[in-house]
């Protein structure tokens, strides 16, 4: 096959300068050939939108990925320090060593029989919602064992006139 046979199948054909083949006319390409050098184009050009567009996706990913990971690691840090602040400003209202801290500092657990000074403490120390405060305010000997959760924390308790309130606060 010749130079010039050749160079008629490639989309991307430039016609020779008229000195390059001395004597010979140069060839004008076909329909079919600009057509596919113009698809060709198209296919270049989308195909680089295409590519950008993925790098943009792929950076937003890593950067939202980054800030979830990141927002789930400061909570999870707060609540894991907020049991062990709480521990260390009660335990002073704490008369009756009712109060303890366990499980890597994940609970807290408070054995109140005679009054309800540490659980105060606990109550204005760590935020537990007003709806979980007013349900253990309510809670008596007939209850049961009561359970509610709030911002990665769960509580458990129970109270009778007897044994007083037992509370255990978990973080989740």
């Amino acid at each position: 096959m010749s130079i010039q046979n050749q160079e008629r199948f490639y989309p991307s054909y430039d016609p020779p300068l008229p000195n390059q083949y001395a004597g010979q006319q140069p060839q004008t390409p076909t329909r079919s050939e600009i057509r596919l050098a113009s698809d060709l184009k198209k296919y270049k050009k989308r195909s680089r939108i295409l590519a950008i567009t993925t790098c943009i996706l792929a950076i937003t990913t890593l950067i939202f990925g980054g800030i979830v990971v990141a927002a789930e690691v400061i909570t999870v840090k707060d609540n894991h320090s907020a049991l062990s602040k709480v521990y260390n400003t009660c335990k002073d209202a704490d008369d009756e060593d009712s109060l303890s801290l366990g499980d890597h500092n994940n609970t807290l657990t408070v054995d109140e029989v005679n009054g309800l000074d540490t659980y105060e403490c606990i109550a204005s120390t760590l935020p537990i919602p007003k709806a979980t405060q007013a349900k253990i305010g309510a809670t008596n000997g007939f209850s049961g064992t009561q359970t509610d959760s709030w911002d990665g924390f769960k509580a458990t308790w129970s109270y009778n006139k007897n044994n007083g309130l037992d509370l255990v606060i978990q973080k989740d």
